[in-house]
């Protein structure tokens, strides 16, 4: 904290608009902008970018084949890389693609992981992801 209060005093200084208050150890601001900008970014770089990090979801889904076959696989929101249009048609709607959602590889290569899932179901992926719900 100690750290924090210097370097607004520097700051402060540098830009002319304040005093720093030794005798009461704390800093008198001019009613500038610019202080009030500096003081707000050099909070900000002080502040883990962790206080601003939300926790993943796990994503459940019912995956489509392009043959028909059905199945279920769960990730973790944070794995998601993106969700787009695949070349093949919906089995049970032959007017719909299917979408692919790409996840984030695990083996630190720059690939990803498919899954081939409706759109009705792509909808309901970022509906999840949008709108988790908590615990009861």
């Amino acid at each position: 904290m100690k750290a924090i209060i210097s370097l607004f005093r520097y700051l402060f200084r540098i830009v002319g608009h304040g005093e720093s208050c030794q005798s009461h150890g704390r800093i008198a601001i001019g009613a500038s902008p610019v202080v009030y900008g500096l003081l707000l970014c050099s909070t900000l770089v002080g502040v883990s970018n962790e206080a601003f990090a939300v926790d993943p979801i796990e994503v459940t889904v019912e995956t489509t084949e392009c043959s028909g076959d059905i199945g279920f696989s769960s990730f973790f929101s944070s794995d998601l890389y993106k969700i787009q249009s695949a070349d093949c048609s919906d089995p049970n709607e032959p007017g719909k693609k299917l979408q692919q959602v790409l996840l984030k590889s695990t083996s630190g290569v720059s690939s990803y992981n498919v899954l081939w899932v409706t759109q009705a179901e792509a909808r309901s992926i970022m509906q999840q992801i949008r709108e988790p719900v908590g615990p009861n």
